[in-house]
């Protein structure tokens, strides 16, 4: 079941925040206009778990006619969230898109996904955008089952974060309605 955020289940905003496996990254070519890219696998996985947006405040998102939090569970624990925000560029804007480890791969992050269009297009935005980093491939093959393209890249972004972010590049993904 998803859910918008309400003021009772603020608490349970980022919960669904699990680890996930670091299995290569993405090798980004730009020719003519548009973007490629391909895997690189690593001979051993890692794991990695990225730091709980800090954009704005859960609370934030109550009651705004610019952003929304959708939660989704299952009984009454909390797996997974979508944060999309109205971004100048008439795109709805995902700020942050997790789904619990013991229910990836099970369409909780397609319906979390469903809900960002149906809320873009009451909206009248044209599409939505989300940024990843390269090694995550998890969440890049995701974005293309979900129809979204790289629209481009930024090495410089994480540069100054120190490890293990400093070596990231950002990828830019979009899907135009």
């Amino acid at each position: 079941m998803i859910q918008v955020l309400t003021a009772e289940r603020l608490c349970d905003v980022h919960t669904a925040n699990d680890p996930f496996p670091i299995l290569g990254r993405l090798r980004l070519n730009y020719k003519e206009g548009v973007w490629t890219s391909e895997e690189c696998l690593f001979e051993t996985a890692a794991e990695k778990r990225y730091p709980i947006y800090d954009g704005a405040l859960p609370a934030d998102y109550l009651d705004s006619e610019d952003r929304i939090l959708y939660l989704a569970y299952e009984a009454n624990r909390c797996i997974g969230q979508i944060l999309i925000a109205r971004a100048w560029n008439r795109y709805a804007h995902i700020e942050d898109i997790a789904v619990a480890a013991d229910h990836r791969g099970k369409g909780v992050g397609s319906e979390l996904m469903s809900h960002a269009r149906t809320w873009a297009l009451s909206k009248g935005l044209r599409g939505l955008s989300l940024e990843s980093q390269d090694n995550n491939l998890l969440a890049s093959r995701f974005f293309q089952k979900q129809g979204m393209h790289i629209g481009g890249v930024n090495t410089s972004l994480y540069r100054h974060l120190g490890k293990p972010y400093e070596d990231e590049t950002a990828v830019f993904w979009y899907l135009d309605f």
